[in-house]
């Protein structure tokens, strides 16, 4: 029995202090634990680990986006109908990476553990011998970060992530320092089906949000491009509903050359797709993981969160919402010394840059139709800004009585369209502004207006009285982006 005492245990994170978010994405995906399809709202730190604790994709992406964007987040768990893996399969036996042999060997199992997270695992022994009399360590980062040393049983548990280690006697061919073993530890995962439940509960849910993120990756570009065709389907359906969103996601957990390969026939102006991961710091403490790898999808959706409409999410210099990757170590695919493609097929990346330091977005694209308008992922944003904007103008307007002209022509008379137009320019005003005329909210670099200019503009020929329908037109010119930039430079003799 303990002696007697008090025990005072203090919780921090409780205050809700987060930095608010420039724009409100809403992330879905899986995780540990929390309510399933349920869109919930995240505030800080201690309110995501209380409702969705610490492991899996979905707590990864909102973790970091509140670290580095703020909040709030809207969050929405989906169920995990991929099932979990070691080394992409439901078991891996481990030989050592030096000495023994079978007797020694190391095991996983889905069936006896299942990884609630994504790790890279790596099971250092420190003092040799049979399995009783060997000690270990392990990291969950690919050897980035060391657990304390641990004593050598029959199975291991490594903490609450679900992982167990299974440990061969080793009496025959004992342990030997210094030997180690490494495997792949991927938490289960989403499919199309999962997908299309937490988009019905969405659907029925009143929080507002700005873009939605798809936390994670898929084991293979084949099953992410279902999940951007699922995805694609659904925008498309949200737009039917006077709906307005784009969406960031992983092209999954594979090569250049596969990526380009799944996704090579695959459209939509309201999705980008992007490649690869970056070594960063996760936003709870586990014991052998100092970082995670997470996918470059989530550093843009953490961009896109913290920036401005207009803001391209690959700028480079100019404000703390910009520039290079937070906290980043490394990056899976440098695009600028490993060029397989993918920029050019409008899938991003992460990159270095020559004289610059750390590690940046290449592009954030859209994977539009060859052509299109809506390149990068600002096209989207602004115009879906305008849309919201003309709909709840137009909105006002149902029903409403207007003064047509009495020449015959059931048009609307100048007075008439001149004041529809003021209602709707203002709110577009409000929203985009306007460089050139110098009206609006305030862009990345301090300048006044979204867009370069932006128009609406009533149609006076329409029969307003037969066809009872308004007919207007809006017109954007957006900023220009530069992505090149060219210098000749030589001696003179005078300059």
């Amino acid at each position: 029995m303990a002696l007697p005492g008090v025990t005072n245990t203090i919780l921090d994170g409780g205050l809700g202090v987060t930095t608010p978010a420039t724009s409100r994405p809403h992330v879905v995906g899986p995780c540990a634990q929390g309510p399933l399809n349920v869109p919930t709202l995240i505030s800080n730190q201690r309110q995501l680990k209380d409702t969705f604790g610490v492991h899996g994709p979905l707590v990864d992406t909102v973790g970091f986006i509140l670290d580095n964007a703020g909040g709030p987040v809207l969050v929405t768990r989906t169920a995990d109908s991929v099932a979990a893996t070691y080394d992409g399969g439901t078991s891996a036996a481990l030989d050592a990476s030096t000495g023994g042999g079978t007797d020694n060997q190391l095991n996983v199992a889905v069936a006896t553990s299942e990884p609630k997270l994504d790790a890279d695992v790596l099971v250092t022994i420190v003092t040799g011998g049979a399995r009783s009399d060997m000690k270990f360590t392990y990291s969950l980062d690919g050897g980035l970060s060391t657990s304390p040393v641990i004593a050598g049983a029959t199975t291991v548990a490594l903490g609450d992530t679900g992982i167990t280690l299974e440990f061969e006697p080793g009496t025959v061919n004992p342990y030997v320092a210094g030997a180690t073993y490494d495997f792949e530890a991927r938490a289960a995962y989403m499919d199309s089906t999962d997908l299309g439940a937490a988009f019905d509960a969405i659907e029925l849910d009143l929080k507002a949000f700005d873009f939605l993120v798809l936390a994670g990756q898929a084991a293979s570009a084949s099953a992410a491009a279902q999940l951007f065709s699922a995805l694609a389907t659904q925008l498309n359906a949200f737009v039917s509903q006077d709906r307005y969103y784009g969406a960031i996601m992983s092209c999954g957990e594979d090569s250049a050359a596969n990526a380009l390969t799944a996704f090579s026939a695959l459209t939509s102006n309201r999705i980008a797709v992007l490649h690869g991961t970056a070594q960063v710091s996760p936003p709870f403490g586990v014991v052998g993981r100092g970082t995670m790898a997470l996918p470059v999808a989530a550093v843009a959706a953490m961009r896109a969160a913290g920036n401005v409409m207009s803001t391209d999410l690959a700028q480079t210099f100019g404000a703390d919402s910009v520039g290079p990757i937070p906290s980043a170590l490394s990056i899976s695919h440098n695009e600028f010394t490993q060029n397989g493609g993918l920029d050019d097929a409008k899938i991003g990346t992460a990159r270095t840059y020559a004289n610059l330091t750390g590690f940046y977005l290449t592009n954030v694209w859209l994977k539009s139709a060859p052509g299109s308008d809506f390149e990068f992922w600002q096209h989207r944003r602004m115009m879906d800004q305008a849309c919201i904007e003309v709909s709840a103008r137009h909105s006002e307007l149902i029903s409403s009585s207007v003064i047509v002209k009495n020449d015959g022509t059931g048009s609307l008379t100048e007075a008439a369209a001149q004041a529809i137009e003021k209602k709707v320019q203002r709110g577009l005003d409000n929203r985009l502004g306007s460089a050139l005329r110098g009206i609006g909210p305030t862009a990345i670099d301090g300048s006044t207006g979204h867009v370069s200019d932006q128009r609406y503009q009533v149609d006076r020929t329409n029969n307003v009285l037969s066809t009872k329908t308004l007919i207007a037109t809006v017109s954007i010119v957006p900023r220009g982006y530069l992505k090149q930039l060219q210098t000749t430079l030589s001696y003179k003799l005078a300059v």
